[in-house]
């Protein structure tokens, strides 16, 4: 009984760091999407010709974020 006891708790123990590891690598896939959203936006304001002040604001983005994307994608 004691050995059946201690392997429900091991597999059980194991099934929560599963699925928190799992969480915590979905929540990590979630935020990357969301920053190349926002680098795509960026990009394609700046092909657009809309001002560099304007896709600061927008975006959030430094301006050495901004030049660094830019540079990156070779626009500048």
């Amino acid at each position: 009984k004691k050995h059946r006891d201690l392997k429900n708790v091991l597999d059980t123990q194991e099934r929560l760091g599963f699925e928190r590891g799992m969480e915590k690598g979905m929540e990590k896939g979630r935020k990357r999407g969301i920053e190349e959203g926002i680098e795509k936006t960026a990009i394609n304001l700046f092909k657009g010709g809309i001002d560099f002040d304007v896709i600061l604001m927008a975006t959030g983005f430094s301006k050495d974020e901004l030049i660094k994307l830019l540079n990156r994608e070779g626009l500048i």
